[in-house]
């Protein structure tokens, strides 16, 4: 439906069809799309890119702790980027942009390439920032954690929604079920997991992913 489109409009890569869209005044927009990482340089070091592209009001500390953020510890740091995966070049191309501090993010498919722990420590990163971020994915864990409004595309018409995504999957259940002869009391929508039981959940399920690859490689030999 022109998702990827639409952000490459309102991001000055593309030319509008029609219509007209207007930024506040001295307001910066940082973009991120699948194939940024193709521009970066290759014989560049880690942490030199992440100094380059940083706001100059940050410290060094920031820096550093923004590269752990998207695990660039030790030694990674001083890697030049040519020998760098594409879900490492992803990670640092994302870590800079919020190293460059624009007010307004536009990010397409900004998961892809990176594994669940990272994709969650970019959304927590994301949802604690002071940013209007307006952003493409697929990754349903990474639209729960940062979307607190959803944009509708589809038939030639856009809704606005003011909802979260659970929120906005319940109202989209309630409008396309069959009608029923009896009425019934919707149940409240369930209350999001505290973060301290998200975290013993995930510790929790990467015991049980351990315990399972060896009870697999036990079989196998």
């Amino acid at each position: 439906q022109g998702k990827s489109t639409f952000l490459k409009t309102i991001a000055g890569r593309l030319e509008a069809l029609s219509g007209i869209f207007r930024w506040g005044p001295h307001i910066s927009v940082g973009y991120y799309a699948q194939h940024v990482a193709a521009q970066l340089q290759p014989h560049e070091q880690v942490i030199d890119y992440l100094n380059r592209v940083a706001s100059p009001y940050l410290k060094s500390d920031a820096i550093m702790a923004m590269a752990g953020n998207f695990l660039f510890k030790n030694d990674d740091i001083k890697k030049p980027i040519s020998v760098l995966s594409g879900g490492e070049k992803a990670r640092l191309v994302l870590a800079g942009l919020l190293l460059e501090e624009h007010p307004v993010l536009l990010l397409d498919e900004p998961t892809n390439h990176l594994d669940f722990e990272t994709v969650e420590a970019l959304a927590r990163a994301l949802s604690e920032s002071n940013r209007t971020i307006i952003f493409v994915s697929h990754n349903r864990t990474f639209v729960n954690l940062v979307a607190t409004g959803i944009i509708e595309v589809g038939g030639g018409v856009v809704k606005r929604y003011l909802h979260n995504y659970e929120e906005y999957i319940y109202h989209l259940q309630q409008q396309y079920q069959p009608e029923r002869e009896e009425k019934y009391t919707p149940e409240p929508l369930p209350a999001r997991v505290p973060e301290n039981q998200r975290k013993a959940l995930r510790t929790e399920i990467r015991g049980l992913q351990k315990e399972a690859q060896e009870i697999e490689h036990e079989l196998a030999v």
